[in-house]
This record gives structure tokens, C-alpha cells and sequence, in this order.
């Protein structure tokens, strides 16, 4: 039998929120797998909802884990450890999570542009459109500009995100909003990423 707990409100919940995303920031720089399956484990018990999980335990943990990595603090396979680690929660959870009824027929296409290999917010944002109902189409890292417009010139989605992280991404990006947006039907165009902040002011998406 599952036990959940009550629910408590206002401060007291975030309070608990917070003390979960430290313990899964910690447990993620160990490199323990098990000690984050607990913690995953009791957010769950607290009826937090997927995008409560997302949002504040998950990506701000691995926000500090990138922090962490660019002093220094810790080294690359630490890094790719705490990665892999996250991947597996989010399999766990979208399995949890995922839409059961017939899917929407709305249509989301999401990917990392091409050289981006950062998949993570990427994939999130992919689960949480799929635990809406919509259909999703998640292509994952490093799609080349050109695979990526005739496979949205093939399945038509109303709306295609796309992630880039890093600096060598805005170019691609610049690309993809341009060429998508010369197909006979043309999609919604949404960027996400750390390096979409220099795109600001540049392009109207």
C-alpha cells in the first residue's frame, strides 16, 4: 500500500519543495543514484504534480550541477554521471505522468538544434506536452538544419521547439526560424535554451 502524505500549503510546501531539490542536487554531485531515487520518491509522496517536479527539484538541481562543473568543483564524468541519473527519473516519471486517453491531434515537434547534445530541458519540456494529451515528436540532440525541415515538412506539428544551449547553436537557430518559416505550412517556432538570450531583440519568433 502507498502512503502519500497530506498535502501542506503555502510556505510549509515550498519549504518542503526546497529541502527535496537540495537533497537531489546533493545527491546528484555524489553520483548516488539510490539516495536520488529517495528523493524522487518522496516528492512523489507529496503529490507534487510533473511539472512541480520539473521545475523546482530537477532543473534547478541540474543548473547548480552545470555551476559546479564550470568552477571546477567537480569533473566531467560527475557531470555525465548526475546526467544519466536524470535521464532515468525522467523515463520514470513520464511513464507516471504520460497522457493514457487517445492523444490530442495537435502536434509538437521538439529538438536540439544542430551541435547542440544538451538534451535535458529539451526533454522536459517534451514529456510535459505529452503529459497534456498533445502528440510529441522529440528528435533529441544534434538534428542537422536540413533533416530537421524536411521532417516538419513531413509531419506538419502545429508548433516545433527547438533547444540550443550553447553559442554555436544561434546560428542554427537564426536558420531554423527563417527556413520553417518559408514551408507552405509554416509552424509556430519556439526557442528555448541558455542561448536564446542572445537572440533577444534579434528575432520575433
Amino acid at each position: 500500500m502507498t502512503y502519500f502524505r497530506p498535502i501542506r500549503a503555502g510556505a510549509d510546501r515550498a519549504n518542503d519543495v526546497e529541502q527535496s531539490r537540495s537533497e537531489y542536487t546533493a545527491a546528484l554531485t555524489a553520483g548516488d543514484a539510490e539516495a536520488s531515487d529517495r528523493v524522487i520518491d518522496e516528492v512523489l509522496s507529496k503529490q507534487c504534480s510533473l511539472g512541480e517536479i520539473y521545475a523546482r527539484v530537477i532543473a534547478p538541481s541540474l543548473v547548480s550541477i552545470g555551476d559546479l562543473w564550470c568552477r571546477g568543483d567537480i569533473g566531467v564524468a560527475q557531470e555525465h554521471l548526475a546526467t544519466q541519473i536524470v535521464l532515468s527519473h525522467l523515463d520514470r516519471l513520464n511513464s507516471m505522468f504520460a497522457w493514457r486517453e487517445r492523444r490530442s491531434s495537435y502536434r509538437v515537434l521538439v529538438a536540439c538544434v544542430q551541435g547542440e547534445f544538451h538534451i535535458v530541458g529539451a526533454r522536459m519540456f517534451a514529456d510535459l506536452c505529452r503529459s497534456r494529451g498533445w502528440s510529441v515528436d522529440f528528435l533529441g540532440a544534434d538534428v542537422p538544419d536540413d533533416a530537421l525541415v524536411d521532417f516538419t515538412e513531413k509531419r506538419r506539428p502545429q508548433l516545433v521547439v527547438l533547444s540550443a544551449t550553447m553559442p554555436p547553436g544561434v546560428e542554427h537557430a537564426h536558420r531554423m526560424v527563417r527556413d520553417l518559416s518559408a514551408l507552405a505550412a509554416a509552424p509556430r517556432v519556439v526557442l528555448g535554451g541558455q542561448a536564446v538570450t542572445v537572440l533577444r531583440g534579434e528575432l520575433a519568433v
